[in-house]
Parts: C-alpha cells; structure tokens; sequence
C-alpha cells in the first residue's frame, strides 16, 4: 500500500497500524496543505514561520527568471542547430559537451533552491534543507544521498525502508538500494517522456545500471582524486544524454512515423541520421 505518511509516524491521527491505514485521517485543509508545500512526506503538522517575507520572496521570484532566462539561452543554443549534416552534428556535441554541466547546475539551482525557497516562503514552510554539500562529494553514494534531498527521503521512507519486509535481513543493506535506484530511474524516465512523448532507456541505462555499479565503490574520502572523478562523471554523463535525447529530437521531426504507442520505445537516430551521415 503506498500510504501518504511514514509507517513509524504515531504524533498524529494518520497512525499506521497493523500493516492498515488508520480510518481517521488528517482534515482537508491539512491535506491541500501537503499537495502545495515544498515536501513528499505527508505529516498533520509541519515546522512554519510566523509570518510572510514578502522581500524575500520577491528575491526568489528574481532568481527564477534569471535562471529561467539562462536555461532559456542555453537550450537554445543547444537546439539552435538542427544536425541535418556532420559538421551541424559535431557542433551539436561539442555544444552539449561544453554547456552539459552547466545546464544541470543551473537546472539544479532553479528548482532546488529558488523554486522550492519561494514556495517555502509562500506557505511558511520552515524545513528548508532541500538540498546539500553535493559537490563535496568524493562517490556516487554520497551524491545520490545528497544532491535532491526531496526525493530521497520520499525514497528513503516509502521505497528503501519497505523492503526490510520483503528482504532477508542479511541481504537487505547488500542489494536494497537496487530496485531503489531502478525505480527512481523509471520515474525520470517518465518525467522525460511527458515532455518529448519518446522513451530512450538512456537514464535507465547511465543511472540504474552504471549508477548501481558506481554506488558500491567507496573511495577514500581523504583523496581529491575521486571528487574530481565524480564531477567528470557527471559532465559526460549530462552531456551525452543532451547530446542523444537532441538527436532524437530532431529524429522524430524529420523522420515521422505511424504514432503508435510501440514507437515511443523505438529510438529513430539510427535510421534517420545514416543517410545524412552517408
């Protein structure tokens, strides 16, 4: 049962019980509250402020056009050469190679801190730890843990802590963070589609296969070396998906078919672009 609160939460009316839900839930109010407010986790009562900072707010809703502008520049110089030959292709690469990284820092930035800060405010939210010193990281496991707070302990309660009852206990700190790492990369999958109605199993492929793997290494955290890996990581991961999902892009604007949902898994680079690269 996918329950909108912790298990383990008994300070309120929403009390688990018995592997049941508790017939007597939080009001209406509480619950709008939760849809709007900057959490995953449904609890009656939240930590708020006493009041509104308008000035603050009016500085968050600026960083957020500032960023929305960037992103706005930066995607369009990323799709501003439709790769209808090689040397548009090359330029197109060189392009998410250069402004990959960058992309996903401001990305980040935009929802992570402005957005979420500003509806924060709005609300009078007080939790504000959306976030950490991600980039301080020396591994993969600490990264996942550490770049979207949000989402991880959304994870962590409702994914990660579930599968204590359907694992060994022996096995379970070995392997649990598998399925949670395979979900999490169905879920951006579909986050991707809405938008460019095609599935490419490329994060399933960079984030739940490779991103498994790379969460079992536990390098030193003493060695520089390995933050250094990490970021590098990171920026040729970010940049071959831009540069993939652009060409697919583009694949299905020039090279249209049937609108069968079966066409949706099917990627269209291959066969649109041999031509032009022939």
């Amino acid at each position: 049962v996918l329950y909108p609160w912790h298990k383990d939460d008994t300070s309120g009316p929403a009390v688990w019980y018995a592997g049941q839900m508790s017939p007597t839930v939080g009001s209406f109010s509480q619950y709008c509250y939760f849809l709007f407010c900057p959490t995953l986790l449904y609890r009656d009562h939240y930590p708020r402020n006493r009041e509104i900072r308008w000035f603050r707010v009016c500085g968050m809703l600026l960083k957020c056009s500032i960023t929305v502008a960037f992103i706005t520049v930066l995607t369009k110089e990323i799709f501003s050469l439709p790769p209808t030959n090689m040397k548009n292709i090359l330029k197109t690469f060189l392009s998410c190679c250069l402004w990959g990284l960058l992309y996903q820092f401001i990305a980040g930035y935009f929802f992570l801190h402005s957005w979420l800060n500003l509806f924060s405010e709005l609300f009078r939210f007080a939790d504000r730890e959306f976030y950490s010193d991600w980039w301080t990281c020396h591994d993969f496991h600490s990264f996942y843990r550490k770049w979207n707070l949000l989402v991880h302990d959304w994870i962590k309660a409702y994914i990660f802590a579930d599968l204590k009852d359907l694992i060994n206990k022996k096995w379970y700190n070995k392997i649990a963070f598998v399925p949670t790492i395979l979900i999490s990369a169905l879920f951006h999958e579909y986050v991707l589609w809405a938008p460019l109605r095609s599935i490419m199993p490329l994060l399933l492929l960079l984030f739940g296969t490779f991103g498994s793997i790379l969460f079992i290494v536990r390098p030193s955290p003493t060695v520089k070396f390995w933050n250094y890996f990490l970021h590098f990581g990171l920026h040729f991961g970010v940049s071959i998906m831009l540069f993939l999902y652009t060409m697919e892009f583009y694949a299905r604007h020039f090279c249209p078919r049937d609108g069968s949902f079966i066409q949706t898994f099917i990627p269209r680079m291959y066969d649109c672009y041999y031509a032009v690269i022939k």
